[in-house]
């Protein structure tokens, strides 16, 4: 096996990702922590398997960003097992306007 090619960003057509909901889009922001700190610690695609618990194919379809096959929590899961704490805030919009609905994004600090 090689070592993985620079997974800092699962590979997306242009057109693919401007019809993202912002749930996948949230999804593929938590793919690419993911691919981030693989690609850090240099892991073969065997070897991340192994340390998230998962098939080799299920790495490959993380890293080529196919955010049907992963829930957030299965996500969160695998980067809490990379050594990483997640904090999920709630708070009030920004904006006055309390009527329209949230936003949801994903920083990493």
């Amino acid at each position: 096996m090689t070592a993985m090619n620079n997974p800092q960003t699962p590979s997306l057509d242009p057109v693919i990702l401007s019809e993202l909901t912002e749930q996948d889009q949230v999804k593929l922001d938590l793919m690419q922590i993911i691919a981030q700190q693989l690609s850090f610690y240099k892991y073969k695609q065997f070897e991340a398997a192994q340390h998230l618990g998962i098939s080799q194919a299920k790495i490959s379809s993380l890293l080529n960003g196919k955010t049907a096959l992963f829930s957030w929590a299965k996500l969160i899961g695998y980067i809490n097992l990379l050594g990483w704490d997640v904090d999920i805030v709630i708070r009030r919009p920004r904006s006055a306007n309390y009527c329209k609905t949230g936003v949801t994004t994903v920083i990493q600090a």
